[in-house]
């Protein structure tokens, strides 16, 4: 047995273990090879659009994921509270999707998957605090509560409001054209941005944008800060436009109940694709043809390709190229987020630390504004601070989800929670890039290199699980064109009675790439 056949060998059986599903290595000169890089929504969504294409145009090519963390999954991560596998697991990274997002909503449908109404809706008690005080909240039901609707109405007045929820609208009918089957690849993500009419938006911050849109400052300043700061953690004097507007339509947003990772996990079973945990691709050299690219791990893995995908963020793949890259990877700042989880028997946080008296209640969901800084007060410690719910079906201890820009201490935890906490789990990391104002140069290269590809290119645009499945589906009809001569769909046969084609027939739910026009 050769050296290489042994060592796939050993790589097969060393993972066998770590995985559920059954898999096997095919010797990998005997069809084409495409090589994914990351296992999260990108990576795995990659493997189930291509594993797809395969099947509808009969072509002939084996998928290796390979995923240096021991799940699949990437930034949609799940803890136990207490470590204990009996309880209700709390969504650490990717949390929600909403209506909206097709492709999301259509994998619950196809793989069976339950959902339900996530912990953002801020259903319950909402507040909206500045550091120093609550400059807007809901008593009882929400903002979406008839209360909470006159509550907001009496603050806000009728006009910001009812302009935002136009604005948005406007902005979805744009971004769901990129679920047509006519919508086209792209190349270059100012394109597509341009497409979507949204690339105005993107070159100013929020506070730009909304201020030309006519929108009043107490609504944008407050309520839409808030939300840029829960969603992405950052002000609007920072985040661009887009990643303002899109904070302000995660309403009604769904999570699974098995947990959000369920899907990439069931996009990876579906597509039937070698999948390798615990597995660091360090290097990516140019290969004589016809295989165009040697991949290298840190485990002395190597193998050739046809071509790549890199479905994970290169400031942290830690990728080495050779030759070096030719094309611009301009650098990509992210956020760094501090993510505290909890859980206390206090029945909502210590009334004292939010300037309330005595026996006044602090809402369950607290919401942070930079608005107090702006008029000369003291930053909030927090972005958010929201009790999900109980830990246990009627029982007194609540599970709590806070994010902040900086670690909070133990000391504060106590104080804000009347001494009452019990497990506690911190998670420091990298959550998603800054949504800075772009301008066309800023964006990462989608083709890197001839059949070398870049998901996360689109991630400066907007970083939200489904736009990663968006990307990779865009990336992987751009590979099938250049390596196989293919799409996602077959080619229409043209007709033979020199007539024109009928127009295409779509059923009501079609998502591209999930469906094809004309099946």
């Amino acid at each position: 047995m050769s050296n290489r056949l042994l060592l796939l060998f050993l790589v097969t059986s060393a993972c066998a273990f770590e995985w559920p599903f059954a898999w096997s290595f095919q010797i990998p000169w005997l069809s084409a090879r495409i090589a994914i890089i990351g296992a999260g929504a990108a990576g795995s969504s990659a493997a189930y659009f291509a594993s797809l294409a395969k099947t509808r145009s009969n072509l002939t090519f084996d998928i290796d994921v390979y995923e240096r963390a021991d799940y699949i999954g990437g930034r949609s991560t799940i803890v136990f509270p207490y470590g204990n596998t009996e309880l209700p697991h709390i969504e650490l990274g990717g949390s929600i999707f909403v209506e909206a997002n097709k492709n999301m909503m259509r994998a619950t449908k196809e793989f069976g998957l339950e959902k339900v109404d996530s912990d953002f809706n801020y259903k319950g008690e909402l507040g909206i605090w500045d550091g120093q005080q609550f400059v807007f909240r809901t008593e009882t039901s929400g903002i979406g509560s008839w209360w909470g609707k006159l509550g907001a109405l009496w603050r806000y007045g009728y006009s910001a409001p009812t302009k935002v929820d136009s604005i948005v609208k406007n902005m979805l009918h744009h971004f769901l054209k990129l679920y047509n089957h006519d919508f086209g690849t792209w190349k270059d993500i100012p394109s597509v941005v341009a497409q979507v009419k949204l690339l105005d938006v993107v070159a100013q911050t929020g506070a730009e944008y909304f201020d030309t849109q006519g929108v009043g400052l107490k609504f944008s300043r407050e309520l839409i800060d808030a939300a840029s700061r829960v969603n992405y953690g950052q002000n609007l004097e920072h985040i661009h436009g887009f990643g303002a507007l899109v904070s302000m339509s995660a309403d009604q947003a769904s999570t699974v109940v098995s947990g959000n990772r369920a899907i990439f996990e069931n996009f990876i079973k579906a597509s039937g694709a070698n999948i390798l945990l615990n597995t660091t691709v360090t290097k990516l050299s140019k290969s004589t043809k016809p295989l165009e690219w040697h991949l290298s791990t840190s485990d002395g893995l190597s193998l050739e390709y046809d071509a790549v995908i890199v479905a994970a963020p290169l400031p942290f793949a830690n990728l080495q190229f050779k030759p070096a890259l030719k094309t611009n990877v301009p650098k990509v700042p992210y956020v760094h987020l501090h993510v505290t989880l909890l859980t206390t028997t206090a029945k909502h946080a210590n009334s004292g630390c939010f300037g309330l008296g005595p026996g006044k209640k602090v809402p369950k969901t607290v919401l942070t504004t930079y608005d107090g800084v702006r008029n000369g007060g003291k930053e909030p410690e927090f972005n958010s601070i929201n009790y999900i719910r109980p830990l246990k079906e009627g029982g007194e201890e609540w599970v709590v989800k806070i994010f902040s820009n900086a670690s909070l201490s133990d000391a504060w935890l106590e104080e804000v929670f009347d001494g009452q906490v019990g497990w506690v789990h911190r998670k420091e990391w990298d959550a998603y890039p800054r949504l800075d104002p772009l301008t066309p140069d800023a964006f990462p290269s989608v083709e890197l290199d001839e059949a070398l590809y870049y998901v996360n290119a689109l991630e400066p645009f907007i970083s939200t699980m489904e736009t990663e499945t968006i990307a990779a589906r865009n990336v992987v009809e751009l590979m099938l064109q250049d390596v196989f001569k293919a799409g996602l769909c077959p080619t229409p046969k043209p007709t033979t009675d020199g007539e024109p084609e009928p127009p295409l027939k779509l059923k009501d739910d079609f998502v591209y790439g999930f469906d094809c026009a004309g099946e």
